[in-house]
């Protein structure tokens, strides 16, 4: 299963939801991950999963998080790295 993380909406205005967030609509719609299957399906918008459908939709998916603890990395080397780019800038300065 693979993952997309827009980190690029963070221009003016642009917004980011967290999965599974209840938006603040006529509905309750739910913020719901896609399959990479789905991306295209013209019968789906922002309106289709609500909170009264979403947990029908999660019973019938793989757990996403199943088996997460195995495929833990460390961020110790880019913290490494983000900590000797602020020695230059400082020295720099």
């Amino acid at each position: 299963m693979l993952f997309f993380l827009d980190y690029l909406r963070n221009s003016y205005g642009q917004t980011a939801v967290a999965p599974y967030a209840v938006r603040a609509r006529e509905g309750a719609p739910v913020a719901t991950p896609l399959d990479w299957d789905e991306i295209g399906n013209r019968d789906l918008d922002s309106g289709t999963y609500r909170f009264s459908n979403i947990f029908r939709r999660i019973g019938n998916k793989e757990d996403p998080w199943k088996n997460f603890h195995r495929k833990r990395n460390s961020l110790d080397k880019a913290r490494y790295k983000l900590d000797r780019m602020i020695e230059q800038v400082n020295q720099k300065n």
